[in-house]
């Protein structure tokens, strides 16, 4: 029995057909292709999950997303740098009304409001003593205005808020014109 032992130790397993060779490049990929790769799928992942967060936080950020909400009319599209354009547009409207009425309300109503906000209203309302503007995010606080327009801007204003404001459009019976949205 001990000699079956030690004979079995003693056989080799197995036999080298040729002799065995190192090739000069390696089979597996190269550290610079596996940092690309994972780059490459690290981008498209942070890219993907950031389209997820930004659809559950329910944020509006474009002309369509408003225009689900509004009934009215989109009077205009403004840059929110172009500052020579707000005034020439707003002039617009404001002249149109001057010559329906001798010094014409204009109520801005404002779901949302932000700096670029803030600065789209100081730029159109200053030194202007031919319009009276009534400008809130309070429907009550705009009374008897002949021209009514909201005012929005992207980025800031959720489906819900745009929701409860439309509601509250609705139910004062509002004589909304239309809609101005900067971008």
């Amino acid at each position: 029995e001990n000699y079956l032992i030690q004979s079995e130790k003693n056989k080799q397993p197995w036999d080298l057909i040729s002799k065995p060779t190192l090739k000069s490049n390696p089979v597996s990929t190269t550290k610079t292709k596996l940092i690309s790769y994972g780059l490459l799928i690290g981008t498209i992942l942070a890219i993907v999950l950031v389209f997820i967060r930004e659809e559950l936080k329910g944020i509006a950020y474009t002309k369509n997303d408003f225009k689900k909400f509004f009934k009215f009319p989109l009077l205009l599209t403004l840059d929110k740098k172009d500052n020579n354009r707000w005034e020439r547009s707003i002039n617009l409207i404001i002249n149109s009304e001057i010559i329906k009425k001798n010094k014409p309300s204009i109520g801005i109503i404002l779901i949302k409001q932000n700096e670029e906000i803030k600065n789209f209203i100081n730029t159109i309302s200053k030194d202007r003593t031919d319009v009276n503007f009534q400008i809130s995010n309070d429907l009550s606080k705009i009374e008897d205005c002949n021209y009514e327009i909201v005012l929005v801007t992207d980025g800031l204003i959720s489906f819900k808020d745009l929701f409860n404001a439309m509601q509250e459009i609705e139910i004062s019976k509002r004589n909304i014109k239309g809609w101005i949205f900067l971008k």
